[in-house]
């Protein structure tokens, strides 16, 4: 009687632990849209405090010294976006690629894209961010390695933005992929 017990609290369990796992999942799992908001909520942060320190640290290394212009292009940054922060749209997700063990040195790495309009009390934006979030062969990688930002008003606000496409690392301006004649 007792094993019958046992085996029936045992079944009780896994089932209330199936139905409870998508809520124990978010518990110690972030998805990668809940990451790069967060990245993106710090980076809004810096950027509304104009400070180039954190704003440097949010920045992979390797995204820093293959920049020519970084400094300049963080003083730039501020000056660029004006106005006191009101809210973000991040259309829906984010894309993401990883890679395990895939080049047989046992390197795994995963990168997530995000895209996102900002309305701030002078205007709106618009950013498309690419970021390491992991990279266990160079932690120097880890962090944002590209950053595109242009003004709403120059932009098709119709679809995301996703700069000009090529995630040059650092800080870019009013870069935007425009295809060529694509009915032709």
């Amino acid at each position: 009687m007792k094993k019958v017990f046992l085996f029936l609290m045992v079944f009780v369990l896994l089932l209330s632990t199936v139905s409870c796992s998508s809520n124990i999942q978010k518990l110690f799992f972030k998805s990668d849209s809940d990451i790069a908001n967060a990245h993106f909520e710090q980076l809004l942060d810096a950027m509304g405090n104009q400070n180039d320190a954190a704003i440097k640290e949010l920045f992979a290394q390797t995204a820093i010294s293959r920049s020519e212009t970084f400094d300049e292009d963080v003083g730039r940054l501020f000056e660029f976006f004006k106005g006191d922060f009101k809210s973000y749209y991040d259309w829906g997700g984010v894309a993401a690629e990883s890679g395990f063990n895939d080049d047989g040195s046992g390197r795994n790495w995963k990168k997530i894209q995000s895209t996102y309009d900002v309305e701030t009390t002078e205007g709106k934006y618009r950013f498309a961010i690419e970021e390491f979030v992991t990279d266990t062969a160079d932690s120097n990688n880890v962090g944002i390695h590209s950053l595109y930002i242009i003004n709403g008003e120059d932009s098709n606000m119709q679809v995301a933005y996703n700069g000009d496409g090529k995630y040059t690392p650092g800080i870019n301006f009013n870069k935007e992929y425009i295809p060529d004649n694509v009915f032709n």
